[in-house]
């Protein structure tokens, strides 16, 4: 909203007043598409926390173990996310990452909205369903194991042979079961009006 304001800000600069026909053309498509990010982003962003809420739930799930990469020191390096999860992110984000390239395309062609000081974040984990997907898997769902995680099975002797790598038997659907949990992540509600 604040970049959208500022937007607004520079149609009452002299340098827009200036500004060639092309700018203001390229300026105008960039409003349009940040209008049309701020209307799109419900859907992908409850997508996005019932992904986050799935995970919270698997802090508890009993076998997964059975979800979970590991390396050769047994520490978990990826958990295994059902395809489906990812479908449905990138479905439910389809018309925000959409805005989002109309926003990228248009605001790189004049320099009218590059605006000190309001900055938008980095989108780049929406240029895809697959940068979505995998943004998620790395950010979401490894959080419960940052840097280098404790071994899984908690041995009681010391002579157990080491389990070495293994593949997940399983996928976790965690956009399914976050949905289901009733765990609500806030969500940032911004009014266009």
């Amino acid at each position: 909203k604040r970049f959208l304001d500022g937007l607004a800000e520079v149609r009452n600069t002299t340098t827009f007043a200036r500004a060639l026909s092309l700018d203001r053309f390229y300026f105008d498509a960039t409003i349009r598409a940040v209008i049309d990010m701020m209307r799109s982003y419900r859907p992908c962003f409850e997508a996005l926390g019932e992904y986050a809420a799935g995970m919270v739930c698997f802090a508890c799930e009993p076998e997964w173990v059975r979800y979970v990469w590991r390396d050769a020191r047994e520490s978990v390096v990826g958990v295994s996310i059902a395809s489906r999860s990812c479908v449905d992110l990138g479905s439910r984000c389809e018309m925000f990452m959409s805005a989002k390239t109309a926003f990228s395309g248009s605001s790189a062609m004049t320099k009218l909205t590059q605006i000190p000081g309001n900055a938008l974040p980095s989108f780049g984990m929406f240029s895809s369903r697959e940068a979505l997907c995998d943004w998620a898997a790395t950010n979401i769902a490894l959080r419960p194991f940052p840097g280098h995680s404790p071994n899984f099975v908690e041995r009681q002797l010391q002579d157990v042979a080491p389990l070495g790598p293994t593949e997940p038997e399983l996928s976790y659907d965690a956009v399914r079961i976050g949905a289901e949990s009733g765990i609500a992540i806030p969500l940032v509600v911004i009014n266009v009006t």
